[in-house]
């Protein structure tokens, strides 16, 4: 028919993309339409499919099927917004089930972990995506090195003051690693025994060694910087003034030997 009555190319392939069967297969240019956006050839959304099958398996190892990837293309979703969203999840998802929970609780629901439909909606916006994962690994990534799960208003006030979640897991090192140690294993041991030990949301401005360290090394608080200093110096003082370890007659340190162990050394 199209021959007979001398359709040109460009008439046929008008008219082959409003077919019920060309619709089925390419639906992007619809939805394209009805969000207000410019028709994209085929080509592209053939290149822009496997490009998003091959970012989703990278990253996640999922596969996604058309009509998901349908809706950001829909939607005039980048490949790179993408990306984005499916590294966020892989790097929250590296850190355990305490951050990946605190990942979904901030964003305020549940993602399908073997689907993520919901990273190919536009609802779900990369700004919105970064912040949570910020809040989830802030507050949940001191876990692993005794310190708890951290308030809220300790990754508010990092987060205002423009640390990176590396930053800040670091500087929780330095925290963990000046505590008594007796005082983390404690707190451990507290936690798991359900008791709540761990520093709470108060103990950042207190006093408390926690909270002491927390000013000195998460905010560079000249005033708890002295603090250390002073406690450091006056440890310094007392020992020097002891005169050191007890030693034996070798000159081998046997100060912290008990008495009857120190006979004969």
């Amino acid at each position: 028919q199209a021959i007979s009555e001398k359709w040109s190319a460009d008439q046929i392939i008008i008219q082959l993309r409003q077919t019920p069967q060309y619709l089925a297969v390419f639906p992007e240019n619809g939805l394209r339409k009805d969000n207000g956006f410019s028709f994209m050839p085929e080509s592209q959304i053939l290149a822009y499919r496997n490009e998003a099958k091959r970012l989703a398996g990278q990253y996640l190892g999922i596969n996604v099927s058309n009509s998901e990837i349908a809706n950001l293309i829909g939607h005039d979703n980048s490949l790179s917004e993408l990306e984005t969203k499916l590294a966020t999840e892989a790097r929250v998802q590296q850190y355990g089930p305490t951050v990946n929970a605190l990942f979904m609780s901030e964003l305020g629901y549940s993602l399908d972990p073997a689907r993520l439909h919901d990273f190919f909606s536009n609802d779900v916006q990369t700004p919105e995506l970064d912040r949570a994962m910020q809040t989830a690994l802030n507050r949940g990534r001191p876990e692993a090195i005794g310190l708890g799960v951290r308030p809220q208003s300790e990754s508010d006030q990092l987060y205002s003051m423009g640390l990176s979640p590396d930053q800040v897991f670091q500087n929780y090192q330095g925290v963990a690693a000046e505590l008594p140690a007796a005082e983390r294993w404690a707190a451990i041991e507290n936690h798991i025994n359900n008791s709540p030990a761990f520093p709470n949301t108060s103990d950042a401005m207190t006093n408390t060694p926690y909270g002491t360290l927390y000013r000195a090394i998460q905010l560079q608080d000249p005033k708890a910087l002295a603090q250390l200093q002073q406690q450091m110096a006056a440890e310094v003082a007392r020992f020097q003034a002891g005169g050191g370890p007890t030693r034996s007659s070798s000159g081998a340190a046997a100060g912290l030997l008990p008495e009857e162990q120190r006979v004969g050394v």
